[in-house]
């Protein structure tokens, strides 16, 4: 049982990611990417969203641990948040900054800004259903 609720909070967490970067990078969806030329912007995302997947084996990894569920819970959430970021600055580096003369610290930078507020409630909803699910505690059955 344990395993199946691994598997639904990938699903979640590959869907949360998918609709978040969606939401906060949608104002460069007309532009052209470098990365695919002819890939539309939604295929973009479908593909690039796939690095969300590592949640996957970090809480296979964590349940080995005998780490508090609080903790456990946190570090998974704060991963999230960083694979979303990475998911929008791959994103906004092949729409936008390759194409233009931005740094690396302008990237890091741009990307921050145009979606803290969806990487927030993103992470925040992301915990909260790890609160729902409790893939850490274990199965009384």
């Amino acid at each position: 049982m344990k395993f199946l609720k691994t598997i639904y909070l990938t699903i979640i967490a590959y869907m949360l990611c998918g609709l978040q970067s969606y939401l906060s990078m949608r104002h460069y969806a007309t532009e052209l990417s470098a990365d695919c030329l002819n890939c539309p912007f939604y295929k973009e995302i479908l593909v690039v969203s796939l690095l969300v997947l590592f949640i996957f084996p970090t809480v296979q990894v964590l349940k080995v641990f005998n780490l508090n569920i609080q903790l456990k819970n946190g570090i998974t959430t704060v991963l999230f948040f960083l694979l979303l970021y990475m998911v929008n600055n791959n994103l906004f580096d092949a729409r936008v900054g390759s194409w233009s003369s931005y740094s690396h610290a302008d990237v890091f930078i741009s990307v921050f800004f145009s979606s803290y507020l969806y990487l927030l409630v993103a992470s925040l909803v992301f915990w909260l259903i790890l609160h729902k699910l409790k893939p850490f505690q274990p199965d009384l059955v």
